[in-house]
């Protein structure tokens, strides 16, 4: 009987389980709104000395998208991108100067 008693009380809470009173919760990924803020972490990473890699194949993709924004900004980090494509050793100057006209 006390067997009986002990697997009672050690397989109820298995069976009740943990999961009583839980819910699912969505969510919701949210679309970056700001396109001139990738532009602005690209440079930024540039100031700071990191090399240009392979993300150089995105900046047509991120002037386009700050162009339906701000179009005066986008021609701005375009030349700044053909600026440091053009001439790698010199992106952290082409950098800061192109995050001083973005502001």
């Amino acid at each position: 009987m006390k067997f009986l008693s002990l697997i009672c009380v050690f397989c109820l809470p298995l069976v009740i389980g943990c999961g009583l009173g839980s819910r699912e919760e969505q969510i919701e990924v949210k679309p970056q709104t700001d396109p001139l803020k990738p532009v602005k972490d690209m440079l930024e990473r540039y100031v700071r000395g990191e090399p240009v890699g392979s993300e150089a194949t995105s900046f047509d993709y991120m002037v386009n998208e700050l162009r339906k924004a701000d179009p005066a900004k986008a021609d701005e980090a375009d030349k700044a991108f053909k600026a440091i494509v053009a001439n790698p050793n010199n992106r952290v100057n082409i950098a800061k100067e192109a995050l001083k006209k973005l502001q």
